[in-house]
């Protein structure tokens, strides 16, 4: 059942279109080698990049898994959706400002993409936990 806002049908559209190109996206950067490629974690340990790459898939999978949960109305989809959101949340920011400074990245980055990433994840909490379902 969706709430009864009368754009509560799009939101739930939208919502559950993002996760699931979102996961897509995710397991598929893999494969074409778009990952996270930085010196450092090349440097890593084969354990380590390992742990690292079946973090990111997980995660992605999971987000496919709650997608196609929220366009089939499931409650259980929307629980799964927040929590992604949460824990996406530590590893988002630290990748992002990976990938914005392309180096080892300075306090200022790292609290710049944290600020970033926390908004941006937080606004899609908002948008689920007040709208969708």
């Amino acid at each position: 059942m969706t709430s009864q806002w009368p754009f509560s049908r799009w939101a739930l559209e939208v919502a559950a279109g993002y996760f699931f190109i979102i996961g897509l996206i995710g397991l598929a950067w893999p494969w074409l080698g778009l990952g996270p490629n930085f010196r450092e974690l090349r440097e890593q340990s084969s354990a380590s990049r390992l742990g690292t790459r079946t973090r990111e898939l997980a995660l992605s999978a999971a987000s496919v898994v709650a997608g196609f949960g929220l366009f089939l109305h499931y409650a259980w989809a929307r629980n799964l959706a927040l929590g992604l959101l949460l824990i996406g949340t530590i590893y988002a920011a630290n990748a992002f400002a990976w990938g914005f400074s392309g180096e080892q990245p300075t306090p200022r980055v790292r609290l710049f993409s944290r600020i970033a990433v926390a908004s941006w994840n937080g606004l899609w909490f908002y948008f689920i936990y007040r709208l969708v379902l």
